[in-house]
């Protein structure tokens, strides 16, 4: 792939027809010289949603801290549109990533994740698995704005599909709350879920629509999971000084150390505290 070295794609046909262009990154090779590096561990498999924009975010900071010794090699998958621009058009990623058809009143299809989710059980994973040698017992999802929301929604329907889930900036206020509310009823019931980080940027209700309430959102499934007494499973926090558009780098770093550094960051390190 142009631009990014050791990386290769392939191509698949999803919901609707569509053409998804599957990005894969390779970890750098073990170095000599570079004593931290995990040694004897294969790729850990992280699913990148809205590769075109994060697929090669992620794979410059998995192979930069493996470097480092924060995370082992990883197998970074980026999930994309064959033809962003036409996708974007369509408006994909609203079908795709939102878990019912009940979204603002603007023209856009919604709903479409059960559907989105089952292809990446069912022909990303295994072609993963198939043709590369993974860890696939930690598997990952990513995914930021409307791909958060459907991580988490991931959490809730499929809990067993990913060992892992970061979810950045996530859209909870789609259709009235639904996954924060549907998380906070199998939390109630005692259900069990994948290592789970949620971030949201503090400054988020600042810089956007109050109406979206994506820090508060955040804020109250934190206090949910305190609640349930499940904070060893899932960390949510917000991050100081980000907005929805600079939680990204700082996000994917802090949260891909929560789930896979052997010596995770500090739990309230870089994040406001008393959320």
């Amino acid at each position: 792939m142009a631009g990014i070295d050791r990386s290769e794609e392939r191509m698949l046909v999803g919901p609707d027809g569509q053409q998804f262009r599957i990005q894969i990154g390779h970890p750098h090779p073990v170095q000599k010289d570079l004593p931290l590096m995990i040694r004897g561990r294969k790729p850990v498999p992280i699913y990148v949603l809205d590769g075109t924009d994060n697929f090669p975010i992620v794979v410059g900071l998995t192979r930069m801290m493996q470097w480092g010794g924060s995370v082992p090699p990883c197998l970074i998958v980026g999930i994309s549109y064959a033809d962003a621009e036409k996708a974007d058009k369509a408006d994909r990623r609203a079908v795709d990533l939102t878990p019912s058809p009940n979204g603002p009143s603007d023209g856009r299809r919604f709903g479409g994740a059960a559907a989105f989710r089952a292809f990446i059980a069912t022909k990303i994973k295994p072609l993963i698995e198939s043709e590369f040698e993974v860890d696939a017992a930690q598997s990952t999802l990513v995914g930021h704005s409307f791909g958060g929301l459907f991580v988490l929604d991931t959490a809730v329907q499929q809990p067993d599909l990913f060992a892992n889930l970061l979810a950045l900036s996530p859209s909870l206020w789609f259709d009235k709350d639904l996954v924060l509310r549907q998380f906070k009823e199998a939390l109630q019931k005692g259900s069990r879920f994948p290592r789970t980080v949620a971030l949201a940027g503090a400054l988020e209700q600042i810089v956007s629509d109050k109406k979206y309430n994506m820090t508060r959102n955040l804020e109250m499934l934190a206090e949910q999971v305190a609640a349930a007494g499940q904070g060893d499973k899932i960390y949510a926090r917000a991050l100081a000084d980000t907005t929805h558009h600079t939680i990204q780098g700082q996000g994917y770093t802090f949260g891909l150390r929560k789930l896979l550094d052997p010596t995770p960051p500090a739990i309230g390190a870089g994040c406001v505290v008393g959320l």
